[in-house]
């Protein structure tokens, strides 16, 4: 999902300019490295109602005492650690309290000194962009911590299958917790977003300190366009209480962090302790519970928005390292269009203020590093694996009004030679027949990921049509499905669709893919889009249906 590009070798004659003082390369094909724009300032207060924003979900989570909340808008993400390791599925502990609010409740365990929580709360809709509000009580007590959250089903690429964006978390409030002592009101913020793997994730922090009570309700939101995420409390934007922060407040951008663009569902939490955080429980009283009065989420504007899409796009998935990429768009709106930026799994890659929307750039590590945004480490300072990994391509139109609309699709790149190291069965399987993936019999290869790559050695009986079925299992609600390559060329694709109520212990079948394979020995990969759990593969001949 990520192919990163930078602008190397200019096929065109054209100066690459990008905001403000970025520069990309020359008339001569020279690179320059770039200088970034300074941050824009996000809007001190933010009232979606007042700016027309459409309100498009809300719970206020009415209801009898100990009663259920509403299946229709919600899921247990009962498959979260926390929930695992801490509580089980529908312990009782996260429900409504009869007050109007949803409890998420600490614990000790009957008959033990092990502290549980209830499991966390995951509305089935998702959105990509929009205003997302909550009015919620803080926690207290140490030992535990609660968030507001929007996380992605599927988490390996933040620009192609989601991302997480902390909203807040209260574990901050425990710097001073003693008995006796009164507790700050500090809370938490991040952008986390992944390429690839935790190993390579990216993850961007920001802390504050607001005024007012742990005692009393405070209303918290967070307003994510696609340049820029910023957080709000009781109307207002919260400030960065870190020294000498940059920013000084509590938002995040695209070209300094990442653009976010991966439908998100929205979360609710609450996370016991475990090696990191104050788990002193002197002088603190459980049972305490995590309130939440009421959620909103208002739909983003797109009315007006410029409208992009790739210009004859190159269907190609794996390239070899120091091929160049050539990317083109298309772009237009209600006014003029006065800039179209480049992304690779939303880092910041290039931009044009001039027609054609054209962006050429060699596929090498030199150009991720030096001239893009790509390889900039977050705060775990860890490269990415660069060419490793899959690269996500997007583009996003920016109007003399300011207005901003992006791609549909992404278009991905690959390493070839990934596909060809790619791990899997190395034993000749007879086709047709069944591809077994190596996991036990009847069992599954678990988080087979966007990006993940299995392979099949295979001995075709006889040339001809075949059709192929997966068995998998997925709780992911993403658009999931599995890219099938022939030797390294790509024949088809299988849909994966998540299982009912996002269930991730049921058995599913995918609807048949048919492909063209010839005769004799042949290597069967697949890689995923999405996240399933990886089951056999059965191939039959359309000949014998």
């Amino acid at each position: 999902m990520k192919l990163v590009a930078k602008l190397g070798v200019l096929l065109s004659a054209a100066v690459f300019a990008g905001l403000d003082n970025v520069v990309f390369g020359n008339d001569r094909g020279f690179p320059r490295r770039r200088d970034l724009p300074q941050r824009s300032v996000p809007e001190r207060k933010f009232d979606p109602r007042a700016r027309g924003w459409k309100l498009v979900f809300e719970d206020g989570f009415d209801g009898p005492a100990g009663g259920d909340f509403d299946t229709n808008k919600w899921f247990i993400s009962y498959w979260d650690s926390s929930a695992k390791r801490f509580s089980a599925k529908n312990n009782g502990l996260t429900r409504l309290d009869g007050d109007g609010h949803l409890s998420i409740t600490a614990d000790f365990a009957p008959g033990t000194t092990n502290l549980i929580c209830g499991p966390a709360l995951q509305s089935l809709q998702t959105w990509c962009y929009g205003y997302f509000e909550a009015r919620v009580r803080f926690t207290k007590n140490n030992g535990w911590w609660s968030a507001f959250w929007l996380y992605g089903s599927s988490n390996a690429y933040a620009a192609e299958d989601g991302s997480e964006i902390d909203i807040f978390e209260d574990y901050n409030t425990r710097e001073q917790r003693r008995k006796g002592e009164a507790a700050p009101l500090a809370l938490d913020h991040n952008l986390h977003a992944s390429y690839g793997s935790n190993r390579d994730l990216k993850s961007y922090n920001r802390n504050s300190r607001p005024s007012g009570s742990l005692d009393d309700f405070h209303t918290i939101g967070c307003r994510w366009t696609p340049f820029e995420i910023a957080c709000y409390f009781d109307g207002r934007l919260l400030d960065n209480s870190v020294d000498g922060a940059d920013p000084a407040f509590v938002a995040f951008d695209a070209f300094h962090e990442n653009a976010v663009r991966a439908p998100l569902h929205v979360k609710f939490s609450a996370h016991i302790m475990r090696s990191w955080g104050n788990r002193d429980l002197s002088g603190c009283v459980f049972p305490e519970s995590f309130l939440v009065d009421w959620v909103k989420v208002w739909e983003f504007p797109r009315e007006d928005l410029p409208s992009v899409r790739w210009k004859n796009p190159d269907g190609r998935i794996l390239r070899e390292v120091g091929e160049q990429i050539v990317l083109e768009a298309e772009a237009a709106g209600k006014d003029p269009v006065s800039e179209v930026f480049l992304f690779d799994n939303g880092a910041f890659i290039a931009s044009r203020r001039t027609p054609p929307w054209r962006f050429s750039f060699p596929f090498t590590r030199d150009f991720f590093e030096d001239e893009t945004r790509y390889m900039t480490p977050g705060r775990q300072r860890v490269q990415p694996k660069w060419d490793r990994i899959l690269h996500v391509f997007t583009v996003y139109a920016r109007d003399e009004k300011g207005r901003v609309g992006t791609v549909g699709d992404s278009l991905w790149a690959l390493n070839a030679a990934v596909e060809k190291n790619a791990p899997g069965v190395k034993e000749v399987q007879k086709i047709p027949g069944r591809l077994r993936s190596g996991a036990a019999l009847g069992r599954y290869i678990p988080w087979f990921e966007t990006g993940k790559i299995r392979a099949f050695e295979t001995d075709v009986q006889a040339a001809g049509k075949y059709r192929l079925t997966l068995a998998y299992r997925s709780g992911c609600d993403y658009p999931n499905k599995v890219v099938v390559f022939v030797d390294g060329a790509p024949a088809a694709r299988i849909e994966t669709p998540c299982a009912p109520n996002h269930d991730w212990e049921t058995d599913l079948l995918s609807k048949p893919a048919e492909i063209d394979l010839p005769a004799g020995r042949h290597r069967i990969s697949l890689l995923s889009i999405g996240s399933i759990s990886l089951g056999d593969v059965t191939v039959e001949s359309e000949e014998g249906k």
